[in-house]
């Protein structure tokens, strides 16, 4: 009689079996990275009127900073090795037909994809010039014999690559100043804040006014002067925020440190990244994400990896969404010093999507935000994407109404890019045949007037006569 140890083992080795052969079965598909840019300028130099960098500040307001350069590289070279390395969903070298890359047209977002490509391709990873190509033909029309030009020609390059270092120039795409989805131009943004901030005035005023004091010697450090608004405190942890990156401290302490951080969270999530705000807002990057998740399993794309370079204004809407934050958890995380919901997005947050196989007509979606995988279906960190597509569908606002809930208009250009309108060539060919037809109709019909009428003047004689 077997007894109740190899009953438990035989049950524990068919699991294992069964298990082991499921995860078998279960292949990456497609990745797509979504990250905030790095490191930046401080927005609001304007208000260091004794710094005696507030000129510099201001030129380069908003611009990306050396340190996060250097954060993106890290991210491509992390996303390099867990994903082209190790588990080899792409090619070593650049392949287009398996990479797309896209940004929003800002200076900041723009570099930050550039450093997060040279860390996913570093140098060396560029490709050589084919054998047999004739030197004359390497230097542009421009060039001539001169000893100059010669000396310009003389630089040599390792293996013959085509750039110095085998560097690669890698496409990085933008719907330029109408982009929806990583850059959201919302007319109606300013108003919706607004009236947000109305219904949300008495808790955030009561929030702040509980750290006067510390506020009061915050600003003093930062030598700003005049009167202390609410609404400041975002800006107020912009500088903080930034000058740290450059190294900056002015002398504020770690718990002052983390109060602005809390609060301009606090703030920024009950003024504006509501969660009726977030479903509209975070509506067309969710359809931009599905849809290539769709053209993948529906054999539609060759694309295995999809990287998006955005800002806060898009992570924190998708925060919200996964529910990840909420103002009543940042609250009671920052009274309790517990860590239970996610903070405000620093520089170079990431999501990373992963779509998996299971079966044939099957899949899952697992997601990681900074590193770490999140719940996405109750407590499991995979969710059958249908499943997980259909939730987020309900939650968002359908594409058919964010326009009119955007306040957008037909002069904005939704879903359009910055160029010039074209009329594709069949329909010029098609109108010019319709004119010509129109034209040869119009002429046929005035000689068939003009041959009845002079046959009815002969008919007129013949009769008269």
């Amino acid at each position: 009689m077997i007894n109740s140890v190899k009953i438990t083992k035989i049950i524990f080795l068919l699991s294992l079996v069964q298990i082991l052969g499921t995860s078998s079965k279960r292949e990456l598909e497609m990745v797509q990275v979504l990250f905030r840019h790095g490191a930046r300028y401080t927005m609001h130099g304007n208000l260091l009127n004794q710094d005696p960098e507030q000129e510099m500040l201001m030129d380069n307001k908003g611009q990306l900073t050396e340190v996060g350069m250097r954060q993106l590289y890290l991210l491509g070279k992390k996303i390099r090795k867990n994903y082209i390395i190790d588990q080899n969903l792409i090619h070593q070298q650049y392949n287009k037909q398996q990479i797309h890359v896209q940004s929003s047209n800002v200076n900041r977002t723009l570099q930050s994809a550039q450093s997060f490509m040279l860390g996913l391709y570093p140098i060396g990873t560029g490709f050589q010039i084919p054998t047999g190509v004739k030197s004359e033909l390497l230097s542009p029309p421009s060039f001539t014999s001169s000893e100059s030009d010669k000396e310009l020609l003389n630089e040599s390059f390792i293996n013959n690559q085509a750039l110095p270092s085998g560097f690669y120039p890698y496409p990085i795409h933008s719907l330029g100043n109408h982009d929806h989805i990583l850059n959201p131009p919302c007319p109606a943004e300013d108003e919706i804040e607004e009236k947000q901030y109305q219904k949300s005035e008495k808790l955030i005023q009561e929030e702040i006014n509980k750290y006067t004091q510390e506020i009061h010697t915050i600003t003093k450090k930062l030598n700003i002067k005049g009167n202390f608004v609410a609404k400041n405190i975002t800006k107020i942890q912009d500088i903080i925020n930034t000058q740290k990156y450059r190294g900056i401290d002015y002398g504020i302490t770690e718990d002052e440190y983390q109060l602005v951080m809390y609060l301009k969270a606090y703030v920024k999530i009950l003024q504006q990244f509501t969660f009726d705000y977030s479903r509209l807002i975070s509506a067309p990057l969710f359809n931009f994400i599905f849809g290539h998740f769709d053209n993948k399993i529906n054999d539609e794309t060759s694309l295995k990896m999809i990287i998006e370079s955005t800002h806060d204004s898009q992570i924190m809407p998708m925060l919200v969404m996964l529910q990840l934050i909420n103002a009543e958890c940042l609250k009671a995380d920052y009274d309790n010093e517990t860590n239970y919901c996610q903070k405000f997005p620093p520089f170079a947050s990431n999501f990373i999507f992963e779509l998996y196989s299971v079966s044939k007509d099957e899949y899952e979606i697992q997601i990681k935000y900074n590193g770490n995988y999140i719940k996405v279906c109750g407590d499991k960190i995979f969710c059958n994407y249908k499943e997980f597509k259909n939730q987020i569908l309900k939650k968002i606002v359908s594409m058919e109404d964010y326009p009119n809930q955007c306040g957008l208009t037909a002069e904005s250009n939704f879903g359009k890019q910055d160029k010039k309108s074209y009329i594709p060539v069949w329909i010029v060919v098609f109108i010019v045949i319709l004119i010509l037809v129109i034209i040869g109709l119009v002429i046929y019909i005035k000689k068939i007037q003009n041959d009845f009428n002079i046959h009815y003047d002969r008919f007129k004689n013949v009769v008269s006569i």
